[in-house]
């Protein structure tokens, strides 16, 4: 339970990477429920970084929103798309959101998928 409330409680992306290594020391390779919830912790975190206060994911597609009356420039949709090979479809009606079909990424890598493509914008 320990790793699970630091997990929640990690606010850097480092905080979280600290927690893998120590979970990899402890207990040996993660089995892949271990490795998704430390890589969504990580994907919440890196989103924040951009002011994304929604990431959703459903049948290999993620969606990001933005944070309410943030707009997004053209020069930052260029970084997103630079940063994946990945059909890519954005809205600025309402609150900004980025669609991104994660469909030719194997299931198990997606989060991690995400977060590079999130770390490569930040």
């Amino acid at each position: 339970m320990d790793i699970y409330r630091r997990l929640a409680d990690a606010r850097t992306l480092d905080d979280v990477e600290r927690i893998r290594e120590e979970v990899i020391d402890r207990f040996g390779r993660m089995p892949q429920s271990g490795t998704n919830l430390v890589e969504a912790s990580a994907v919440k975190i890196a989103a924040s970084l951009l002011e994304i206060e929604k990431v959703r994911m459903k049948k290999g597609k993620a969606a990001l929103q933005f944070a309410e009356g943030r707009m997004l420039t053209r020069h930052q949709i260029e970084t997103f798309r630079k940063a994946t090979d990945c059909p890519l479809e954005f809205s600025v009606v309402g609150q900004a959101t980025i669609f991104l079909d994660l469909g030719q990424v194997h299931a198990d890598q997606r989060l991690s998928y995400l977060r590079g493509v999130l770390s490569k914008v930040s």
